[in-house]
């Protein structure tokens, strides 16, 4: 069978649909391999070339096919970049987005059968429709897709986590650390992580600003470390690829970041993660389905309340990492 599925092109939604992909591709091969024996899964998975890099997290095999944000614009655009994907024969294509261009793609790709949401136009290029449950989590709404791959309904959500990870750090084990995604206030690094950092001592605490531009990661931070206590190890993590954010988190002790998708992609990981909720984020989008647990913050009123949160990851770090002897 050849399957080609669009997934969501931002970060936060893509790594929404891991639960979904794991069960889907788990029961496919075993399928198979108990009564299809000559039948053989290739997978195709679409996305922007934006994060696309997340996908190789996926505990199997697949082959990544790039499009640009620009071919996705209208449904004329995405039929000439999808020419250019050399994807062929396919037998089915699942579209995970609401969007009417990613609809599109299986008719661009001539495939046999085309599945998405029964959502508005979307059905002019759409085989099979299932219903789109706008008050369910994200997660657990794509599996309305699975009676049309198993005559069935699933009504359970896995957890899941990523393939095994080597450490970004060889030392992780003799050196516990946890990482802070520090956020930017008025053109510099928010004041208040000095406050949390500086309850600490004797600890290793990799500092990293997901935020802003990769060219001006290091200065931002590299400033604001010069104003820290001396009594902790610091490291700067600068972040441009997920698949060393994951390795990195993937062995930490705790993250803590206001920013949604790695939240979740340090959950998918299987990191304890502390999600400033800065945003105002709606539960339906939370990370509920990763092994990594998440403590999500609201602001009260226009602002979070710095001290208990700092007060609760402090707990738990303190807690799970030792303090140095001499």
């Amino acid at each position: 069978m050849n399957l080609a599925i669009k997934v969501p092109n931002n970060l936060n939604e893509k790594v929404l649909t891991f639960p979904f992909l794991h069960k889907l591709v788990k029961e496919l091969q075993k399928k198979f391999d108990e009564e299809l024996e000559d039948e053989v899964l290739n997978l195709h998975l679409i996305s922007t070339k934006n994060n696309i890099d997340v996908l190789n997290l996926l505990p199997f095999n697949a082959y990544y096919h790039e499009l640009e944000e620009e071919d996705l614009k209208t449904v004329f655009t995405v039929h000439r970049a999808c020419t250019q994907l050399k994807i062929e024969n396919i037998d089915l294509y699942l579209s995970l987005t609401e969007s009417f261009v990613d609809a599109s793609i299986g008719k661009n790709l001539k495939a046999k059968k085309s599945i998405g949401f029964n959502i508005s136009k979307n059905n002019l290029f759409l085989n099979i429709k299932n219903e789109f449950l706008s008050d369910e989590h994200f997660a657990k709404r794509l599996f309305e897709h699975w009676p049309s791959f198993f005559n069935k309904k699933m009504n359970e959500v896995p957890n899941v986590c990523s393939r095994d990870l080597t450490p970004f750090l060889s030392n992780w084990n003799e050196e516990p650390y946890f990482i802070i995604d520090l956020n930017v206030k008025d053109k510099f690094i928010n004041e208040e992580w000095k406050e949390l950092i500086d309850l600490f001592e004797h600890k290793k605490i990799i500092l990293m600003c997901s935020e802003i531009e990769l060219d001006l990661q290091r200065s931002f931070v590299t400033d604001f470390q010069k104003t820290l206590s001396k009594s902790n190890q610091y490291e700067f993590f600068e972040y441009k690829s997920n698949i060393e954010f994951a390795k990195l988190s993937s062995y930490s002790k705790a993250f803590v970041s206001e920013n949604s998708g790695l939240i979740k992609l340090a959950s998918y990981s299987g990191t304890y993660s502390f999600f400033l909720n800065k945003q105002n984020e709606s539960k339906l989008m939370d990370g509920r389905y990763f092994y990594g647990e998440i403590e999500s913050f609201s602001k009260n009123g226009s602002q979070f309340n710095y001290a208990n949160i700092f007060d609760k990851v402090y707990a738990h770090i303190d807690s799970i990492i030792k303090e140095k002897t001499e």
